[in-house]
């Protein structure tokens, strides 16, 4: 067991998964703001409308979850980081039974806990990452956070987790740290809050040596 990197947290999609998931098709369809959650829209909604919005919602996602596909490089990255005895965990503002779908699909990759919004807060709620390390006895301040969204970075950073902003959008890059290099003007904004900075899901294992050296 390495005594860095103690466990590591992943979104699904658009870290994980590649998907047709709209989320701006969605906000259109529910007449909500660009710059507000789905989620937290939804849940300020009278409660008939609050029920079928969460249908359509459902339905999206399961629309999506149809089409979505394993990005390259993460079943052979998952498999590395399970070969170093690390716990690996699925977070998600997806439902569990899309989840569950989506995971059916993939059998060839296994997490040590997964957690959708039906299993308590959500991203951006820190809640949704302690509950993880908690069941996984890991430090918050040695588990690794990735992905792709505002939400993914303000979780952990108020969980003193390791944010770690994934895009392979915006071409390869070596792993960045904001704190200590310019950021691509092609990147979200947002991303410089993160700790750290990945283009090629297989950085991941490249952050766990950085930190398995510093010790």
């Amino acid at each position: 067991m390495m005594k860095g990197v103690e466990s590591v947290i992943f979104d699904m999609d658009g870290t994980l998964f590649d998907s047709p998931l709209d989320f701006n098709a969605i906000r259109k369809h529910f007449a909500i703001p660009l710059n507000q959650g789905v989620l937290e829209s939804i849940s300020h909604m009278q409660t008939l409308q609050r029920q079928k919005a969460e249908k359509d919602l459902l339905m999206f996602e399961m629309r999506a979850a149809e089409k979505t596909i394993l990005k390259p490089g993460v079943q052979s990255m998952l498999a590395e980081l399970k070969a170093k005895q690390l716990s690996i965990g699925l977070l998600t503002r997806n439902a569990r039974n899309v989840v569950r779908y989506v995971l059916k699909k993939h059998p060839q990759i296994q997490f040590d806990a997964v957690v959708t919004r039906d299993d308590g807060p959500v991203k951006p709620d820190p809640e949704s990452i302690l509950s993880i390390c908690r069941k996984f006895h890991a430090d918050p301040a040695k588990t690794l956070c990735i992905g792709d969204y505002l939400y993914d970075i303000i979780a952990a950073n108020e969980a003193g987790s390791i944010s770690v902003f994934f895009s392979d959008r915006f071409g390869q890059f070596p792993i960045l740290e904001p704190r200590l290099h310019d950021i691509p003007a092609q990147i979200p904004p947002y991303a410089k809050n993160a700790c750290f900075i990945i283009s090629d899901i297989s950085q991941v294992l490249n952050l766990i040596k950085m930190f398995e050296a510093e010790i």
